[in-house]
């Protein structure tokens, strides 16, 4: 009876061992066809959640983030504008922005510990670069890019310029290109007058 118990011991194990090589020789290039779920969610050691992919709003989404954690750390996100990707702290304040604009133009913002904006470099209106600076009370503070305005001989058109804002948003000081191409510098006082300019032409 002793013999026989470890025969069959005996070809269970080998049973088991052709089981798992004739698994293992499966092709690994062949094709699985199409794969329709709801939804991916990873998990990490302890089983919560880490990571989803899976339909929000009715567009294509990647969450990824700490586990236990309310909001995800980063955002991947479709939506009928277009695509953009989120970073989000410790304290779900959104810190960046990269993606596409209610215009339909690329964008990309950053964000500080409190998730007011600081920076943001992206398209203007009428399809101009542009990056602005802002402070912490959210009002601009500089930008660079192409300018459009029009303040007597500081008017510009479709020219580089460079500004600086006060605390209360308003200009204080331009360096660029004037409509004739020229070179010009102008300081404004706190109310945003025009107090000194100088010319570049001859």
């Amino acid at each position: 009876m002793k013999n026989i118990d470890n025969k069959s011991l005996i070809i269970g194990i080998l049973g088991t061992i052709l089981i798992f090589v004739l698994v293992g020789a499966t092709n690994q290039n062949e094709n699985l066809g199409d794969i329709v779920v709801n939804s991916i969610t990873v998990v990490d050691e302890k089983g919560e959640m880490v990571g989803m992919l899976k339909s929000l709003q009715n567009s294509g989404a990647l969450l990824l983030g700490e586990a236990g954690a309310g909001t995800p750390m980063v955002m991947l996100l479709c939506e009928d504008e277009g695509g953009y990707l989120t970073t989000y702290n410790a304290y779900s304040k959104q810190t960046s922005f990269l993606g596409t604009d209610e215009g339909g133009s690329g964008t990309i913002s950053t964000f500080n510990d409190d998730g007011k904006l600081t920076a943001g470099l992206g398209t203007a209106e009428g399809g101009d670069g542009l990056l602005s600076t802002y402070n912490a009370d959210g009002k601009e503070t500089a930008g660079l890019g192409t300018g459009k305005d029009g303040r007597g001989l500081l008017e510009v058109k479709n020219n580089g310029t460079i500004e600086t804002l006060n605390a209360a948003g308003v200009r204080t000081g331009y360096f660029g290109t004037n409509k004739y191409n020229d070179g010009v510098a102008g300081l404004f006082d706190r109310y945003g007058d025009l107090g000194w300019v100088a010319e570049g032409k001859q």
